[in-house]
């Protein structure tokens, strides 16, 4: 995988932890995509709407769309409390940079807890219990 798009609710705290995370662990470019909505957004005809305003905060989402690397660090840094278009020219060549430094059998190789098994024995899709 060589991009990823996120639709994350738009709060920062969604944002801005888990959108670098999920880039620097799967390798990958991650486009989160959010949006921007206030108490002024909801349709004037929405069943309960004064009981809904009553205890939402003014902004419920705050956007945060971004672009992360994948090493985990911002191309773009999440957009706050504004519409706006974002547009960035990514190299792709930096996924393959960055899976170089995956090392799975190095830091990640935790012999104590992860152990392969090889059952040779010849296998069948039936067992009885007599």
């Amino acid at each position: 995988m060589k991009i990823c798009i996120a639709a994350w609710p738009g709060r920062e705290h969604n944002i801005k932890d888990v959108t670098r995370f999920i880039a620097r662990e799967s390798r990958s470019f991650v486009i989160s995509v959010s949006s921007l909505m206030s108490k002024n957004d909801f349709p004037k005809n929405t069943p309960h709407l004064n009981k809904i305003l009553e205890k939402v905060p003014d902004i419920l989402a705050n956007v945060g769309s971004c672009i992360a690397g994948p090493n985990g660090e911002w191309v773009v840094e999440p957009v706050l409390h504004k519409e706006g278009l974002i547009i960035q020219t990514i190299d792709f060549n930096r996924v393959l940079e960055e899976c170089q430094n995956f090392d799975l059998v190095g830091d990640y190789s935790r012999l104590d807890v992860i152990k392969l098994k090889v059952n040779r024995e010849r296998q069948s899709t039936v067992e009885f219990d007599d």
